[in-house]
């Protein structure tokens, strides 16, 4: 009985000092078995003959699929010639629930996937260096999408209303995330903006509302307009020293949002960009001859104040004309 009994305190010592390290290998790898279909290549292809398609110059090109399978797995070749490319609209409103692309492919055309509502996910690898605009437009089951691509930017309207989407990993190739890739991705939880990144779209995250970690970095310079707007769960500090503009309403309607600190690269922050954001009280500005656009903070907290150089007189102005509280910066 005593044996057992001590045994009670090991026990508690060994949740303690292991305790921490098993949460994060937990929270780290709860996708890790969370697998589908073109997550890795299939044991079986479809044939030539479910697919329409094309030999190019370059090779083979699928323009639509006329097979009835669930889960379809692109072959690499066709008549012995390698499949280079998904035209427009290949497999519009499909019924697929998986699909796997070939690593020969290089391109992929404009609603190539739009309207296929039972996909569940989709792995792009690095050999393709185009994706065209609404390419999963409307996969309103997507869950999981892997961009290993290589293309630069992460195309307009690509995952608009994907509103299942959780599962998100993206490609350090990525430069530009274009007006409205991501709108109304509401279960779409976390995001780093990949480092070679230096421009956020027009409408880009819009209304994903489950949207809470926002992974920013270092290179990225202008955030468009609506860009994140009525992102309501979104709460972080600070922005990229590198960046320029905060487009218009960029930020209405985050309303977990409390305080940020902007640097001496901004120009510009744009009207209504952070309106609506009740909790939001405290912003720190560091540039000297920054522009602040009309109703910025318009039903922001009443407690509002702005942190700015003296020097900073446009910012000054706007803070005695719009009765918001201002802070020399020098002082702090």
């Amino acid at each position: 009985m005593k044996t057992k009994l001590l045994c009670i305190p090991c026990l508690i010592v060994l949740f303690v000092l292991t305790g921490c390290s098993y949460f994060n290998y937990f929270t780290e790898n709860k996708y890790e078995d969370h697998k589908f279909f073109g997550d890795s290549e299939p044991a079986e292809f479809a044939p030539a003959s479910d697919f329409d398609y094309t030999a190019s110059a370059e090779g083979i090109v699928i323009n639509g699929y006329k097979g009835n399978a669930e889960n379809v797995g692109i072959p690499y070749q066709i008549d012995g010639v390698d499949v280079v490319a998904i035209a427009d609209f290949a497999f519009q409103q499909s019924d697929i629930e998986g699909v796997f692309i070939p690593e020969t492919v290089e391109t992929i055309g404009k609603n190539a996937f739009d309207g296929c509502r039972s996909l569940k996910s989709i792995n792009l690898p690095s050999s393709v260096t185009q994706v065209g605009d609404y390419c999963f437009n409307l996969c309103t089951s997507l869950e999981s999408a892997s961009l290993s691509f290589s293309a630069p930017e992460i195309s307009s309207y690509m995952f608009y209303g994907c509103e299942s989407l959780y599962i998100l990993t993206v490609s350090s190739s990525v430069q530009t995330v274009e007006s409205y890739a991501f709108y109304g991705c509401k279960s779409l939880k976390d995001f780093s903006i990949p480092e070679s990144a230096t421009k956020i779209g027009n409408n880009a995250f819009d209304g994903c509302t489950s949207l809470r970690n926002l992974g920013m970095n270092t290179k990225l310079e202008e955030i468009g307009n609506n860009a994140f707007f009525g992102c309501e769960s979104l709460s972080f500090t600070e922005l990229p020293k590198a960046l320029r503009t905060i487009g218009d309403y960029a930020f209405y309607g985050c309303v977990s949002l409390r305080y940020c600190t902007v640097y001496e690269s901004v120009t510009y922050i744009g009207s209504f960009s952070f309106a609506t954001c009740p909790e939001f009280y405290h912003l720190t500005i560091h540039a000297i001859g920054a522009t602040i656009g009309n109703g910025a903070f318009t039903n922001c907290s009443q407690d509002m104040t702005i942190r700015s150089y003296t020097d900073a007189s446009m910012i000054v102005a706007y803070c005695n004309s719009n009765g918001i509280a201002h802070q020399d910066l020098s002082l702090y």
